[in-house]
C-alpha cells in the first residue's frame, strides 16, 4: 500500500492498495484521514484474475503529480509480458510524452486504466524476456524505474536501470548474472543511486551500491555488505 499527500486537492490523502478479494490495485481518497472515498479499480485487468495474472504496480509522487510504473501481469507466467507507464495529475491520466489517455473522473466511475492505451517501454517477449517492477522515483521531474528481465534460453537474467530524457524511454543494463535476480532499489531523494540484491554464481549475496553521473552511461561501484536474506534491499 502506498499513501500520498496531495495539498491542491480537497481530498488531500490519496491512498493505493492491492485488494485482497482479486489483487487488483485500487484508489480511495480522504480529506481528513479518517473518512475514506469508495475505493474503485485503478488499472484494468488485462488477463484472468484466476491465472493470478493481475497487473502489477509501483508509485511515485513528486508533490504535484503521481506516476505508475507497471506490467501487464507478474512474471512467471506461460507467456511474456510488458512494461508501461502512465502519469496522473490535475485529475487527467497522461502518457509519459504529456498526451491525454482520460480523466481520473472516468476511473474513479468505474473505467480504470488500460495499460495497453499508456506508454510502452519494454517488451517481455524481446531477448531479455520478462520484466520484473521494483521501484519508480522522480528526478526534476523526469520518472525513472528500477526493474529486472528474467532472460530467456540464450540471454541471462539482468537489472535495469530506465529514465525518460528527452522524449522517450532508455532502459540501461547494469548487471547480468546466471541466476533469477533478487531485488533492487532507487534512492528516492536521487534516483542516480540503486541498490542492487546481488548474487554471483557459488557465492554469497550481497547488497551493491551503483552510481551514474552522466545519465546511465557509466556507473561506480560500492559493495556494501553480505545480503541479509531480504530480496530487495
Amino acid at each position: 500500500a502506498v499513501l500520498f499527500r496531495v495539498p491542491q486537492q480537497t481530498d488531500q490523502y490519496v491512498a493505493i492498495v492491492r485488494r485482497k478479494t482479486d489483487a487488483l490495485w485500487v484508489m480511495t481518497t480522504s480529506r481528513d484521514l479518517q473518512h475514506w472515498s469508495k475505493a474503485f479499480p485503478l488499472v484494468r485487468a488485462i488477463y484472468p484474475i484466476e491465472k493470478r495474472e493481475q497487473p502489477y504496480l509501483k508509485f511515485a509522487f513528486d508533490g504535484t503529480t503521481q506516476h505508475v510504473l507497471g506490467s501487464d501481469r507478474q512474471p512467471g507466467v506461460s507467456g511474456p509480458n510488458k512494461l508501461y507507464h502512465f502519469s496522473i495529475g490535475g485529475g487527467v491520466v497522461r502518457r509519459t510524452d504529456g498526451t491525454v489517455v482520460d480523466t481520473l473522473a472516468n476511473v474513479r466511475a468505474g473505467r480504470p486504466v488500460d495499460l495497453r492505451n499508456t506508454t510502452l517501454l519494454y517488451d517481455g517477449a524481446g531477448a531479455d524476456g520478462q520484466v520484473r517492477v521494483y521501484d519508480i522515483a522522480v528526478r526534476n521531474s523526469e520518472p525513472i524505474g528500477a526493474v529486472t528481465s528474467l532472460g530467456r534460453s540464450d540471454t541471462a537474467p539482468a537489472y535495469k536501470w530506465a529514465r525518460f530524457r528527452n522524449g522517450k524511454w532508455q532502459l540501461r543494463t547494469l548487471v547480468r548474472q546466471s541466476i533469477r535476480p533478487e531485488g533492487m532499489t532507487l534512492d528516492t531523494a536521487d534516483p542516480r543511486n540503486v541498490y542492487l540484491s546481488y548474487a554471483a554464481p557459488g557465492q554469497t549475496g550481497r547488497i551493491v551500491h551503483l552510481r551514474t553521473q552522466d545519465d546511465g552511461q557509466t556507473w561506480s561501484v560500492h559493495e556494501i555488505g553480505d545480503t541479509p536474506g531480504s530480496r530487495t534491499p
